[in-house]
Parts: C-alpha cells; sequence; structure tokens
C-alpha cells in the first residue's frame, strides 16, 4: 500500500522510495526463513508490480524469478508478466532507437516462451499479454521508413503472431 501511495502522491522520486521500503520488508520476510505460500508470492508479486510500473523493469524481473523459487511449481498469476510486459511496452512507445527497441521486443519474446513452455513460471498468457506485446510491436517503427526499421517491423510482426499463437 505504501508503494501504491508513493506512486500517486505526484512527489517526485516517492514511488522509488516506497519500492525501497518494500524490497526492504521483503528482505526481512526472507530473513524470517519463511513458508513457500499464497501470502509471500503476493508480497513478491506486489514488489513485481511495484517496480514495473515505475518502470523499473529490470528489477521487476528479478523479482519474478524469486517468485518463480518461492513458489515450488504453484501456479503464478499471469498478473505479474503483464505489469512486466507494460512496463516494457510504455518503454518501446518512447524510444527511438531501433536497436534498443528491437532487444526489449526479444526480452518480451523469451518472456512469453518461459510462460508458455516447461519452467517455473506454470502460467499461460492472456489477452492482455497480447495486448502489450502488440503496442509494444507496433510503437517504435510507425513512422520510419527506413529498411532496417521494416526489418525490425517484420520481425515485430513475428513476435506478436507468436503471442497470439501462445494464447490459449
Amino acid at each position: 500500500n505504501a508503494a501504491a501511495k508513493g506512486l500517486s502522491s505526484g512527489i517526485e522520486n516517492a514511488g522509488d522510495f516506497a519500492a525501497c521500503e518494500m524490497d526492504k520488508l521483503l528482505l526481512l520476510l526472507e530473513a524470517q526463513k519463511f513458508e513457500a505460500g499464497d501470502g509471500s508470492i503476493a508480497c513478491y508479486g506486489a514488489a513485481v508490480r511495484t517496480w514495473a510500473s515505475l518502470g523499473k523493469s529490470a528489477r521487476a524481473e528479478t523479482l519474478l524469478e524469486k517468485i518463480a523459487q518461492v513458489s515450488r511449481g504453484q501456479p503464478l498469476d499471469v498478473i505479474y508478466f503483464n505489469a512486466i510486459l507494460d512496463a516494457w511496452a510504455r518503454e518501446l512507445s518512447s524510444t527511438t532507437e531501433s536497436d534498443r527497441a528491437r532487444e526489449r521486443l526479444e526480452n518480451m519474446h523469451e518472456m512469453l516462451c518461459k510462460m508458455e513452455g516447461p519452467s517455473p513460471f506454470n502460467v499461460e498468457p492472456d489477452a492482455s499479454s497480447f495486448n502489450q506485446v502488440i503496442r509494444a510491436c507496433s510503437a517504435p517503427w510507425t513512422k520510419s521508413t527506413t529498411w532496417s526499421d521494416a526489418l525490425n517491423r517484420g520481425r515485430a510482426l513475428d513476435i506478436a503472431n507468436d503471442a497470439y499463437s501462445k494464447m490459449k
């Protein structure tokens, strides 16, 4: 709740401060050698969504990996993945660097493959996952006419198509 309050306060860096406080609480939780369960997964999930909403997708992804360890094979909520996909889509909507955009799209594709395949994540992409990928795939190259960007648009379309095929 503190992170959400910090994010909505409008005060610069309040969200970052609240997210760091959340990380401290997670460290305390880990130090208590807690039992894996829905409560601990929810705590990590809240942190994933907070960091992703701040645009700190690398930190959110690290926490997502931790959730996979803590869950011990329990199905995870797709919302954690969608939060990271949304952060990447927002990042792509503001980038003009083709190489960076392509790298991020490849990260999104890798995330989708992790979700679907045999992995510790045990979750299926949903319509929201697909929408985040579509939004990301269309953003960086909508106005460009260069040949390399045309190739990137083709790869983006391949990723979008693959995302759609993974939906159940």
